[in-house]
């Protein structure tokens, strides 16, 4: 399952091709712009607190292991990449003992907001799905770059999905990786 991307492609190289320097904003040349699947493995679990019962999702990204808060109910999905996708190099058991210790912690974290200690109690239900970014390359002096962009919010890549992406490039034939092959 692919989830859609919401950014278009002018929205997302006008976002990647700006780059900020103190007070100034700068524009680049981005070279090649693509739309890329990231693997993702989508846990939902029961949570559990003395008065009540809750089921919520977990994704984690299947190179890292990188956890992150999930909605599924808004997200349109699809048959088919509209780009290329990477492999998973995770097992969903891994992946599933990832999320459920980060989820641990998250609920401990915030167990103040969340008016009680919350506890992982089952996993019902687990998939896979793709998850799409927009990833610019350009030249810097006279090396290739490049930035990524959620491509359902068009937030930029932090720095725990770049390392993915970085991954994900090393996974890859030297070949196919080329941005200034087009």
């Amino acid at each position: 399952m692919y989830i859609r991307a919401l950014v278009d492609r002018e929205s997302a190289e006008k976002k990647i091709s700006d780059k900020k320097i103190l007070f100034f904003k700068l524009k680049r040349k981005v070279s090649k712009l693509e739309i890329i699947y990231l693997p993702y493995y989508v846990f939902k679990v029961v949570i559990s607190s003395k008065k009540n019962k809750k089921e919520i999702e977990i994704a984690v990204d299947g190179i890292g292991g990188n956890t992150t808060m999930f909605t599924s109910e808004s997200a349109s999905i699809s048959e088919e990449a509209a780009g290329e996708s990477f492999g998973f190099k995770l097992t969903s058991e891994e992946a599933e003992q990832k999320a459920l210790h980060e989820l641990k912690w998250t609920l401990y974290e915030n167990r103040v907001p969340l008016k009680g200690i919350y506890n992982p109690e089952t996993v019902t239900d687990r998939k896979q799905v793709y998850f799409p970014y927009w990833v610019g390359y350009f030249l810097e002096g006279k090396n290739w770059n490049f930035k990524a962009i959620d491509a359902l919010a068009g937030a930029p890549d932090g720095m725990r999905i770049r390392r993915v992406l970085m991954e994900a490039f090393q996974l890859k034939p030297s070949s196919q990786m080329n941005p200034g092959s087009e």
